[in-house]
């Protein structure tokens, strides 16, 4: 049974060191994700909360003309003021950085 062990790791080897560095680095990515998704994100300690009027209404996604944005979602409403010479954040980063602070 060691020597089908032995056999089985240097086929692996053998196939792996063949691979392009690309498929490499997409099954480590792959092999990353699966480790990721056995573990809970609370035994991780990356649970995290977001504020309930942000999973309704969050900043725009694109760049906006003017320096007010409002969103109604429901009961819900965001308005968002900002001086013209700054304009508007928008895009994932300004959204992420907001969820972020928020949790």
């Amino acid at each position: 049974m060691k020597s089908l062990d032995k056999e089985l790791a240097a086929a692996t080897e053998r196939a792996e060191s063949a691979l392009p560095a690309r498929l490499k680095r997409m099954a480590r990515i792959v092999d990353e994700a699966e480790a990721i998704e056995e573990e809970s994100a609370e035994d991780a300690g990356a649970l995290m909360f977001t504020a309930r009027l942000l999973t309704q209404v969050s900043l725009p996604h694109s760049m906006r003309k003017g320096n007010e944005y409002s969103r109604r979602s429901g009961r819900f409403q965001m308005h968002v003021l900002s001086p013209s010479a700054i304009g508007l954040p928008f895009g994932h980063y300004p959204r992420l950085l907001l969820t972020w602070i928020t949790t």
